[in-house]
């Protein structure tokens, strides 16, 4: 994308046409969220969402422990202990890895929040 290519960008608003005799009115619709008390508290449901807290926990953490396992790997390399390539090779797979977890987070808090449950701090 150029420097002025912003229109790709843009996000077109929903809207909604309206037909009253002849005129035409826009009308945006309001998004919908359901509330925590319309969500049904079932045991299958509170289940649910104590599992998908504990793989958000377990997500963070190894989320924390790549970027500890990244600083080694940047200690190592100035240590001498790796070539540049080997330190380009571990980065890279340490990289993707991480991609993975975030994009695992994303979908947990996500579900989460379909569940009704508030969500959960990063």
């Amino acid at each position: 994308m150029g420097l002025f290519d912003r229109w790709r960008r843009k996000e077109k608003k929903k809207t909604k046409t309206v037909v009253k005799g002849r005129e035409i009115m826009r009308v945006e619709a309001p998004e919908r969220k359901p509330k925590t008390e319309e969500v049904e508290k079932t045991p299958e449901s509170k289940e649910k969402i104590a599992k998908l807290i504990a793989e958000y926990q377990r997500l963070v953490e190894r989320r924390e422990e790549l970027q500890r396992e990244r600083s080694e790997l940047t200690r190592r390399l100035d240590s001498g202990e790796l070539t540049a390539i080997q330190f380009r090779k571990e980065l890279m797979n340490r990289i993707q890895e991480a991609a993975r977890i975030t994009d695992g987070i994303r979908e947990t808090s996500t579900a989460l929040i379909e569940l009704g449950h508030p969500g959960v701090a990063v």
